[in-house]
């Protein structure tokens, strides 16, 4: 996007790259010297690109004349008067225009294929005459918003680790009615903080690689309160002027001066994520000859070449808490709205003309010279498509930026009533030839308030029919809308019918097409549920900005983010029906017009009419969190078994985890033909092990104190172990920590360890964040073993009269244990003194434990022995987390971050790249430490239990984002669904990384793992027996008796040979499954037992 020194290159420069001659403007002459002759398709496109902005507003104005014509025509034949006729048409023209528009873009599209901007590759390093910094503008008005922007900014930075790329945060205060306060001042020093920490964890030589930029208050009199000089356009305008040395700006004076000689600046909104080397890849295609920009002085634009690029915005997959149906359904149709999805773009493939939406990467200097002078202040809101068309973008198809789509109908409105106040600001720039915009940006915003009109003139043209018409032309009328405004997912649909892919199994396709076809029809029957409220809205933003406008000339800039709209709004029907008033008005309206013009049309309206007034209800409802498919359905009682048995595994650790073994988790204990504990352990054991104090603690089994001493513990140890390039070997001895030969390092364990890792860095961050309010750990923990002693009681033979006592007291007791656990759970503000008396009673329970094995003497007496030290235990553990000093908190948060930087250091360290074959671009299996020699096989599945490592160390930065889709994805149907295959169709391979590994709902990951499950269960009901077959120990043992171990798994689900003969069901795979399906764990586990 430079010569070299970072200025722009004008107009007249020697365009004599290659790139200009094979796919630039002198491709034409290479075509006459060589007498190539393009085929006639070339001809016809090439034809099509010359006709301007003139190809798409002829045919779509004549598809649209075409609409009316027939339309007319259907109408005079049912008798209607001119004015009548006239009048119905007029209110059909946008709606028909939208049709024509759907249909010409379809049609295109068939034809013409996405461009893709060529562009060097920066992936291994942007060079400084290309550097880049990368801002997210956004406004802090709490620590909240600071640690969310913090945590986005340091994954854009994991994203792209090219060197040459820095990071800052570009932020203001939100608006306020004074300049500044004691609030404002400490929300800024904690963002510094927070800087600084970052650029700690993450040193770089030279400049530091993150930074905060924060612009102090100015008072707006048109806005009449203080806040940042022309919000985000401010931002990036006065960002521009810092780079190049003018220091007349409102940001507040800089910790540490900004990287020199900055070309390029790439700004994000607070809520999209890059994906890996965007920023790299953007920048490698700005800098190539074709792209780069020329700007004539005299004329004042952007000759040749991009300013701008933007990258295609993808909509994350909707998942977690507050995943919504109207999320799922309105994000699922992507590239219809210029504003969100821009997957393909017409004006892009056909034109080279792309539209920027606020997320790309622009030259400085370029970009500020397009725009000089060009904006009023106060005056301009929606300034991204005016940049782009003033300084010229282009959409890069093959970079993807990802952000979530508004979980709640409220926030998309907002934003939507917002889009159209800016569009409508742009009518200067479209009327005025002289304003500088191109022919074809001006139709563009034309474009867009074309759009805004159509749910107004929608509604007036369905109220028409219903008034004008009888009751069958009514329908017919209405069905004409609603075709005409939903031709695109029509399109889709109908194009989705032929599967695109010969992988694909029948019955999945058909499947995927009914799903398809659902989403198509609940996008369709809610957009016109909701048409009378944008109707509503459109007609007040377009009236609202025309009023400020040309009157009051005020509040142009009115504006507050999607997290501020989603934090304002409440979600309950009440708070819609007072945002969506208008619904209801038209509704009523729409109804009492036909009815009072005596219509048979009115039987129409009444369902429309009808569905208007209750739409606030139903924005409500679809807006809600989609608990039925993300959260899982299970039952009080299979809580309470599931964690009875998480209480049993827990029991494991703290037996075995001893100072003994250096405070890691022994491989296994076997008790027949004599009990023997495995004095050897993992990288997969112990990140398994930390993971269970983790939740031994959130269960409130152990102590918040506990559980800080475990972690520190086992930290302590496996930092002193030898390791090779930050990996443990895959295998120790418990009690001298000596590695066992042969030296070995597995890719997947040292995967699971650097994952579990991070899982617990997080927990430690968690706990640090309030640690008074984890101090009080769970009750039902306490609950939990007294179960498990009151199931081990009743297994003691009641074949000894004098016990008969001792043991009913013992019941009684633990009876009166489970009372006040209620009790203090029923008053928790009197936790801290009733935990003594809980204490005290276990004390009692321990003892009555004692005085039955004292006359039972035998196994089961000593198991009821054992849990009651445990209670007691327990208890104790609740007393001292009620009872910690609340002067110690800071000490304790201290210890608490100090754990989250060594646990997260200690994943970090561990270098991933050399165990990948580059050949293959896959992770070998291994590394044999002494013949410093990789393992000839690789993980080359997706459904392998490999996956945590690949996806740690692409994010890491050891591993190329090409290593993902290098991982094979054979399908293997189920019902009507395909789910991946593994290598051995075990539940380990598919269930393990889940535990950490975020799999999102819709995702093939999510779908695969559910689906497995379902083939386990009936593949074990084939058999008659419990299902969960996995790799484990099974009944053949060597010549010391140790049981041996290998894989197993359900044929059909594993690619490996010879899975049918054998079946071994592991139980730690039913405990897996219950992340996904609880209540079937349950069931197995009942079986199992039998």
């Amino acid at each position: 996007a430079s010569d070299g020194d970072g200025d722009v290159v004008l107009t007249g420069s020697a365009h004599t790259d290659v790139g200009f001659f094979l796919v630039g403007p002198r491709r034409l002459e290479l075509e006459k010297a060589i007498g190539y002759r393009p085929t006639v398709s070339q001809t016809v496109k090439r034809a099509f690109r010359k006709t301007g902005w003139l190809g798409i507003v002829v045919p779509v104005f004549a598809l649209t004349a075409l609409l009316l014509v027939l339309s007319g025509n259907a109408l005079a034949n049912l008798g209607l008067s001119v004015p009548s006729i006239v009048l119905m048409l007029a209110l059909f023209a946008v709606p028909a225009s939208e049709g024509a528009l759907a249909f010409f873009n379809t049609v295109v599209s068939l034809f013409l294929k996405p461009t893709r901007l060529v562009g060097y590759d920066y992936r291994h390093g942007v060079p400084p005459e290309a550097r880049t910094l990368v801002v997210v503008p956004s406004l802090i008005g709490s620590r909240d918003d600071v640690e969310e922007n913090i945590r986005n900014i340091e994954v854009h930075h994991l994203a792209n680790t090219a060197d040459e790329i820095h990071f800052a945060l570009l932020s203001d205060w939100p608006d306020s009615k004074t300049e500044i306060d004691a609030a404002d001042t400490e929300i800024l020093e904690f963002a510094r903080a927070e800087i600084a920490r970052l650029n700690a964890r993450y040193p770089s030589e030279g400049a530091p690689r993150f930074y905060i930029l924060h612009r102090r208050r100015l008072f707006n009199a048109a806005q009449g309160s203080w806040m940042g000089w022309e919000r985000k356009r401010g931002k990036l305008h006065e960002l521009d002027l810092l780079l190049r040395g003018d220091s007349d700006t409102t940001f507040l004076p800089l910790d540490v001066p900004l990287p020199e000689n900055v070309v390029h600046v790439m700004t994000l909104d607070a809520d999209t994520r890059t994906t890996r080397d965007a920023v790299a890849t953007l920048v490698g295609k700005l800098c190539h000859p074709l792209n780069r920009p020329h700007f004539d002085a005299s004329k004042r634009v952007v000759t040749a070449g991009y300013a701008i690029l933007q990258p295609r915005i993808t909509a994350s997959l909707t998942s977690g808490d507050d995943a919504s149906f109207f999320q799922r359904v309105f994000s699922a149709n992507r590239g219809l709205d210029p504003y969100v999805f821009a997957v393909s773009d017409l004006y892009q493939d056909v034109f080279g003309d792309g539209s920027f939406t606020g997320k790309g990467l622009y030259h400085v200097d370029a970009f500020e010279a397009a725009l000089q002078g060009r904006i009023e202040e106060n005056t301009i809101l929606s300034h991204d498509l005016l940049e782009g068309a003033l300084a010229r973008s282009a959409l890069v198809t093959d970079v993807e930026l990802v952000e979530d789509y508004p979980t709640r109908y409220s926030v998309d409105a907002s934003r939507h009533h917002r889009w159209a106040r800016g569009d409508w600001q742009l009518l200067g720039f479209m009327l005025d030839p002289r304003s500088g915009v191109p022919a074809l940006s001006r139709w563009k915003m034309i474009d867009n308030l074309r759009r805004s009109l159509t749910p107004i003139f929608w509604v007036m043209a369905a109220i028409a029919g219903w008034t004008l018409l009888p009751f069958t032309q009514a329908a017919q009328w209405q069905a004409l809308l609603i075709l005409s405004l939903f031709m695109a997912p029509t399109f889709d649909i109908v194009n989705a019918i032929l599967p695109k892919s010969g992988d694909q199994t029948p019955r999945g396709h058909f499947s995927a097409l009914a799903r398809d076809v659902a989403f198509g029809t609940a996008m369709v029957a809610l957009k016109i549920v909701l048409m009378a409220h944008n109707a509503w809205m459109m007609g007040d933003a377009i009236v609202r900005t025309l009023y400020r406008l040309f009157v009051s000339r005020q509040n142009l800039l009115e504006w507050r983010t999607a997290s501020q709209a989603h934090k304002a709004g409440d979600n309950d029907v009440g708070s819609y029906y007072g945002m969506m008033y208008g619904a209801v008005i038209i509704g009523f309206v729409g109804l009492a017009i036909p009815v009072l013009a005596d219509s048979t049309g009115a039987f129409v309206a009444f369902f429309f009419a009808l569905f208007w007034i209750g739409s606030p209800a139903i924005a409500s409802w679809i807006s809600r969190s989609a608990e039925t498919e993300d959260r899982l359905r299970i039952s009080q009682a299979d809580i309470h078994t599931l964690r009875t048995v998480a209480r049993r595994t827990w029991h494991y650790f703290e037996s075995f985890v001893t100072a003994e073994h250096h405070h890691l988790p022994p491989d296994n204990f076997q008790e027949s033909p004599a009990p023997v504990v495995a004095p050897r352990t993992s990288p997969t054991n112990i990140g398994v092990y930390l993971l269970s104090v983790v939740s031994a603690r959130d269960f409130g089994w152990i102590s918040l104190s506990d559980a800080i001493t475990r972690i520190d513990a086992t930290m302590a140890t496996i930092e002193g172990m030898p390791r090779e390039r930050g990996h443990l070997f895959n295998w120790y001895d418990t009690t001298t920590l000596k590695p066992l030969y042969p030296l070995y390092i597995s890719a997947v364990d040292s995967g699971n360890l650097a994952g579990h890792l991070v899982a617990v860095a997080a927990a430690c961050a968690e706990w640090a964040e309030a640690p008074s309010v984890h101090l009080q750990g769970d009750f039902e923990g306490i609950l939990d073993t007294v179960t498990i002693l009151s199931e081990s009681l009743d297994d003691l033979p009641d074949d000894r009269r004098q016990l008969r006592p001792l043991r009913q007291r013992l019941a009684d007791r633990l009876d009166g244990m489970r009372r006040a656990v209620d009790t203090i759970k029923a008053q928790p503000e009197m936790a801290s003194i009733r935990t003594i008396n809980l204490a005290v009673l276990a004390g009692e329970i321990r003892k009555l434990a004692t005085a039955i094995h004292t006359e039972a003497v035998s196994p089961q007496s000593d198991v009821i022995v054992d849990w009651a030290a445990r209670l007691e235990a327990t208890c104790e553990a609740h007393v001292h987390d009620a009872h910690s000093d609340d002067n110690a908190v800071e000490a304790l948060r201290a210890k608490l971050l100090t754990l989250r930087e060594r646990t997260r250091r200690y994943a970090f360290e561990m270098d991933f790249s050399f165990l990948m074959r580059p050949e293959r671009k896959l992770l070998s299996i291994g590394y044999r430490v002494e013949e410093h020699q990789l393992d000839e096989s690789c993980y080359d599945l997706l459904a392998s239990e490999a996956r945590l490592t690949s996806l740690f160390a692409i994010a890491k930065g050891d591993l190329p984002t090409e290593h993902w889709f290098r991982l094979g994805r054979p399908i293997v149907e189920i019902g009507f669904q395909g789910a991946l295959m593994s290598w051995s169709g075990s539940m380990f391979e598919y269930l393990m990384p889940p535990l950490v590994m975020k799999e999102p709902q819709g995702s093939i990951l999510n779908q695969t793992s559910k689906l497995i499950i379902k083939r386990q269960i009936q593949y074990g009901r084939q058999k008659n027996v419990p299902w969960g077959i996995s790799e484990a120990a099974y009944n053949a043992r060597d010549r010391e008796l140790t049981y041996q171990y290998t894989n197993f798994g359900v044929p059909g689900l594993g690619l490996k040979r010879g899975l049918g003969q054998n079946t071994v069901i592991a139980p730690y795979a039913t405990i897996l499954a219950a992340q996904f399906n609880p209540r079937e764990a349950v069931l197995n586990l009942a079986r199992l037992r039998e």
